[in-house]
C-alpha cells in the first residue's frame, strides 16, 4: 500500500512538472479561401488530460487546418519515437533529407509520441473521419502534428483532439495501447464477456479461420468495361461438392475445428457482379448443393459462413442502377480509382446508406436462410475511411457513412451470429468480432518498425490475424509463424488468395499460396491448416486475455505479457537467449504460462 501511494505521489509530481515545462498550447497553420494564417491557441485544462476545440462554427471557408501542440516535438539523435494510427513507430534518427509522411485514412484516431521529456497519447474526437496525422522532419527538427481536411465535407462538428501525458510505466506504446483500451471498452465488451450468449464466436476463438475462394473471372481484368455479352469466362475453381471434399480430409487429419468462409460463391464469382448476389453460382453447383455442403458442414462440427462485399458495385451487374451508388461533389457516380479494372471490370462505391437498407436488409435474410451462420464477413468494409456521399437522395459525411457501417455489421451479427470484415479500421470496431488482418498499410518512407498497437488495443476484444503477410503463415515458414504468435493472431488461411495473376502487381496476402488442383496442392493445404490447428489447442486460451506489454528486451528478441500472466519470448536474432535461466534459441519463441496454485505447492 505504501509503495502504492508514494508511486501515485511520483506520478503526481512528474505531471505538475511537466505541465510547468511546457506552455500548454497549439499552433494552427489556417488554410482559407484567401491564404495561410498561422495561430497560437491555449490547451484548456480538463480532468487529467489537454483539449483543443475548435466550435464548428469557426470552420466557414476553411480549407484546411494543422494542428501543431508545442510538446509534440523532438531533435534528430533523441531517444524516443512516434507512435502512428496504422501501428508503426517512426524514430529521432537522422535521415538523407528533409521529409514529410502524412497518414491518410487513419485506421484509428489516436497517435503519440515518446521524445527525453513527455510522452503522450494525442485522441480526436471531432471531425475524426476528416484527418490524418503528419510526421515531419525538419532542420533537425522531428513533429508529429493533425491535419483536417475540410474540403472533402463542409465541417458538421466541432474539430476535437484530446492530449493524455503517460508516466512511468505507462510512458511507452504498449502504455498509450493500454489506455485507448480503456476508452473503447466503454462500448466493447471482452470476448470472455461475450461467449458465454454467443457460441457462434466462441467457436470462432477456439478454431482456425479457412476462407476458400471458389471462383472468380480474371484479374486484373482484360475487359474493362464489362457486359452480360462480353463479360470474361470464370474460372470455377473449388466446386460445392470440392469443398466437401476438404472437408473430409481436414476431418480425417484431426482438425474438428474450422470455420469455413466461402468466397466467390456468389453470382460470378468473387467481385463479379456486386451487388447482385443471387442465384447462388451455377458453375460451382447452384443452390442445391450449396445448401447439401452447408448441412454436411454442420454435422461434422464446422461452422460455415459467406463473404459478401457491401462496399462495391460493377456495371456488368443484372441489378446496376447508377441511384444506389455514391455520388462525387459534381454528382457523378464515384469510381474507384484502381488503375486496372478488378474482376468485374470497372468498379464503383456503394453508398453505405443504400447498401443497407437497400440490399443488406433483403439479402441477409436470403442468406441465413440457405444454411449460413456464425462470423459472417463483409468484405472491405474495415479496411478503408467510411465512404462518403453527396447523392441529395442518401447523402453522408464520413460520420454518417460510419453509422451506416456498423449497421451492416450490426445487422450481419443479428443475422448469423457474428460479424468480420477486411481490416481493423477503429470507426466498426465496436461490431467486429474478427478482422482479417487488423494491421494493413504499415510501410513508408518514415516508417521505421512494425509494433502490434493494434493487438495491444483490441486482444481479447476483437479476434484477429495480425497482417496479410501472415495469412497461410504455416506454408510461409518460421518468420510468419512466430510473427502470428507475437501479435497474438488467430491462425487463418485462404486457398486461392493470389488475385493477381500477369506479374505485373504484387498480391498483398503474398504469391506463397494455398491450393488444391491436384494431389499435392490438396494435401499441403490440409498440413498446413493441421499445424495451424495445433497452434489453437496451444494458444486460443490467450484469445480471451489482453495482450498488456510488448517490449524489445534486446536486439530483435521481444517480450509479450498478457493479462492472465502469461509470457511469450519471441528470438528472431541469430544468437540464443536466455530468459528466466531458460534457453531461447535462435528463431524460436517460449510460451511461459503463469504459475498454479498447485504448481506453486
Amino acid at each position: 500500500m505504501k509503495t502504492s501511494i508514494l508511486k501515485q505521489l511520483a506520478i503526481i509530481t512528474i505531471a505538475t512538472f511537466c505541465s510547468c515545462l511546457y506552455a500548454e498550447t497549439a499552433q494552427l497553420t489556417i488554410n482559407t479561401l484567401s491564404g495561410e494564417k498561422i495561430k497560437t491557441v491555449e490547451l484548456k485544462q480538463l480532468d487529467g488530460f489537454l483539449r483543443l476545440e475548435i466550435p464548428v462554427k469557426d470552420l466557414e471557408n476553411i480549407k484546411k487546418i494543422n494542428v501543431l501542440a508545442d510538446f509534440a516535438k523532438a531533435k534528430v539523435g533523441d531517444s524516443g519515437y512516434i507512435v502512428l494510427p496504422n501501428s508503426t513507430i517512426t524514430e529521432f534518427k537522422a535521415r538523407s533529407k528533409d521529409a514529410k509522411m502524412p497518414i491518410h485514412q487513419p485506421d484509428m484516431p489516436i497517435s503519440g509520441m515518446k521524445n527525453p521529456t513527455t510522452t503522450f497519447m494525442a485522441v480526436v474526437r471531432g471531425m475524426e473521419f476528416d484527418y490524418f496525422p503528419v510526421v515531419e522532419l525538419k532542420k533537425g527538427v522531428y513533429t508529429l502534428s493533425h491535419t483536417f481536411d475540410l474540403t472533402r465535407y463542409a465541417p458538421y462538428e466541432n474539430i476535437i483532439i484530446d492530449y493524455y501525458y503517460l508516466y512511468g510505466e505507462d510512458a511507452n506504446y504498449s502504455g498509450m495501447g493500454r489506455l485507448f483500451r480503456k476508452m473503447v471498452m466503454q462500448k466493447i465488451k471482452p470476448i470472455r464477456d461475450r461467449v458465454g450468449s454467443n457460441k457462434y464466436l466462441k467457436y470462432a476463438s477456439e478454431s482456425v479461420e479457412f476462407r476458400i475462394r471458389q471462383g472468380w473471372k480474371p484479374a486484373p481484368s482484360p475487359i474493362r468495361d464489362q457486359t452480360l455479352q462480353n463479360e470474361p469466362q470464370m474460372y470455377a475453381k473449388v466446386t460445392f461438392d470440392r469443398v466437401g471434399e476438404i472437408l473430409d480430409a481436414l476431418k480425417a487429419r484431426g482438425i474438428e475445428k474450422a470455420q469455413i468462409t466461402l468466397v466467390g460463391w456468389n453470382r460470378k464469382g468473387h467481385d463479379g457482379r456486386y451487388p447482385q448476389i443471387f442465384p447462388v453460382e451455377p458453375e460451382l453447383g447452384g443452390e442445391a448443393k450449396l445448401r447439401e455442403l452447408i448441412k454436411k458442414a454442420k454435422s461434422m462440427g464446422y461452422q460455415i459462413v459467406c463473404h459478401t462485399n457491401p462496399t462495391s458495385c460493377y456495371p456488368v451487374s443484372e441489378l446496376w442502377d447508377e441511384s444506389y451508388v455514391a455520388k462525387n461533389k459534381e454528382g457523378l457516380p464515384w469510381e474507384r480509382p484502381i488503375k486496372q479494372p478488378w474482376s468485374g471490370g470497372r468498379s464503383f462505391f456503394m453508398c453505405m446508406k443504400t447498401s443497407f437498407e437497400q440490399f443488406a436488409k433483403n439479402d441477409f435474410p436470403k442468406m441465413r436462410n440457405l444454411g449460413f451462420e456464425g462470423i459472417h464477413y463483409l468484405d472491405v468494409v474495415s479496411v478503408v475511411a467510411p465512404q462518403i456521399c453527396y447523392d441529395k437522395n442518401h447523402k453522408c459525411n464520413g460520420k454518417e457513412s460510419a453509422f451506416y457501417c456498423n449497421e451492416l455489421m450490426r445487422l450481419a451479427r443479428e443475422t448469423f451470429g457474428g460479424a468480420q470484415s477486411e481490416g481493423g479500421y477503429y470507426h466498426v470496431a465496436e461490431n467486429t468480432d474478427f478482422a482479417l488482418y487488423s494491421i494493413f498499410r504499415h510501410k513508408g518512407k518514415m516508417v521505421d518498425k512494425v509494433i502490434p498497437l493494434w493487438p495491444i488495443i483490441f486482444h481479447g476484444l476483437v479476434l484477429c490475424n495480425p497482417m496479410p503477410e501472415t495469412i497461410n503463415y504455416t506454408a510461409k515458414g518460421q518468420y510468419n509463424i512466430m510473427k502470428l504468435l507475437e501479435y497474438g493472431g488467430r491462425p487463418t488461411f485462404y486457398m486461392y488468395s493470389a488475385f493477381f495473376e500477369d506479374g505485373k502487381k504484387k498480391n498483398w496476402m503474398g504469391d506463397i499460396d494455398l491450393r488444391c488442383g491436384d494431389k499435392k496442392e490438396f494435401n499441403h493445404a490440409i498440413e498446413c491448416l493441421a499445424q495451424g490447428y495445433e497452434h489453437v489447442k496451444e494458444f486460443s486460451y490467450l484469445q480471451y486475455e489482453f495482450l498488456d506489454e510488448h517490449k524489445e528486451l534486446a536486439t530483435d528478441v521481444f517480450k509479450c505479457k498478457y493479462s492472465d500472466g502469461s509470457v511469450m519470448i519471441f528470438n528472431y536474432s541469430k544468437q540464443p537467449y536466455i530468459y528466466n535461466g531458460k534457453t531461447v534459441q535462435s528463431m524460436s519463441y517460449r510460451l511461459e504460462k503463469p504459475k498454479s496454485f498447485w504448481d506453486i505447492f
